[in-house]
């Protein structure tokens, strides 16, 4: 007699999904492998955060009991991975992630970060699309 089988039953990952996941895993491992006071850190490999952030996103699905994902799924991902990142540097991702055009002392007032943190971050980090 066979036991009960405890496979899950996939979580389908449609391909404008897919192609935002992409999209976040290669923004974030490129902040997140960007040279920091002195030391040089192993880039993180996209493939790997890529599994990770599809792997949460199906999670997610299954505890809902859901087969698909919701739009919310993606958002909460984003939030995920901007929780990743150093402090200021996730409070100025975050703000800019509405899509809209800031100045500096908007992203420095929205993001809670000083205005001089703000340049410095944004000149930075301007490699990766961070800023236009």
């Amino acid at each position: 007699m066979r036991g009960k089988d405890y496979r899950v039953p996939p979580v389908e990952v449609p391909t404008d999904a897919r192609r935002q996941l992409v999209s976040m895993a290669n923004f974030i491992t490129a902040i997140r492998s960007l040279p920091r006071a002195g030391w040089v850190q192993d880039p993180e490999g996209v493939p790997r955060l890529l599994h990770q952030l599809t792997l949460l996103v199906r999670c997610r699905a299954l505890l809902d009991n859901r087969r698909s994902l919701v739009p919310d799924d993606l958002g909460f991902i984003r939030r995920v991975a901007a929780d990743t990142l150093p402090g200021p540097l996730s409070r100025i991702v975050r703000w800019l992630a509405n899509g809209r055009c800031h100045t500096i002392d908007e992203i420095a007032s929205g993001g809670h970060v000083p205005p001089k943190m703000v340049r410095e971050i944004m000149n930075q980090y301007s490699y990766v699309g961070l800023t236009r």
